[in-house]
């Protein structure tokens, strides 16, 4: 009885069950975990495989991929909307979930993003925002913003003013704006 069980101590056993095993079992699973963890490799290889043909097909095959995709874009623009305004907020809802489980990596693409098209994006913006209906907009949303938050804003400048740091930056730019324009007599207001 002795025998077995300083046997028992040093068989191996499964990494996740614990269950004993054969000495000569190198995966170091028992037959059921074993299977879960062959079908979880296997589909990361089958991902690879996919991932690396399609990069190989993409790059033959870029002309007629975009021909395609315009032609397919289309043809279901409407049954994409209908399928957008049927599941509208289960989308939303994914989406929402979907970014908070992922904020970082996010973060990083669209930071990586950003500075390789930089140049080709301020240019985007800036046509983006002459196109007059879009210029509209802006203004309605700023002045919107201006009218809600405008107390807001005025409490904050009287806190701001108050500073004493501050009242000494604005002294020393009225001393300089007044020494600058003396002679033409624009700046009529005494220095504090």
């Amino acid at each position: 009885m002795a025998r077995r069980k300083n046997r028992s101590k040093w068989a191996k056993r499964c990494k996740e069950c614990g269950k004993v095993i054969a000495p000569q079992n190198k995966s170091g699973f028992c037959s059921t975990h074993y299977g879960i963890d062959y079908r979880k490799r296997n589909k990361e290889r089958t991902r690879q495989q996919i991932k690396e043909y399609g990069k190989e097909y993409r790059e033959k095959n870029a002309e007629k991929i975009k021909e395609y995709g315009k032609e397919y874009r289309e043809k279901n623009k409407e049954s994409r909307k209908e399928h957008y305004q049927k599941n509208a907020e289960r989308l939303k809802k994914q989406s929402k979930e979907y970014y908070q489980k992922n904020k970082e990596r996010i973060k990083e693409k669209r930071k990586e993003y950003y500075q390789k098209n930089k140049e080709r994006i301020l240019q985007q913006t800036k046509e983006y925002r002459l196109i007059p209906l879009i210029r509209k907009r802006i203004k309605e949303k700023r002045k919107e913003y201006y009218q809600k938050n405008k107390e807001k804003k005025k409490k904050y400048r009287k806190e701001h003013l108050l500073i004493p740091e501050v009242k000494e930056r604005i002294n020393e730019y009225r001393r300089e704006y007044y020494q600058r324009n003396k002679d033409g007599k624009r700046f009529n207001r005494k220095t504090s």
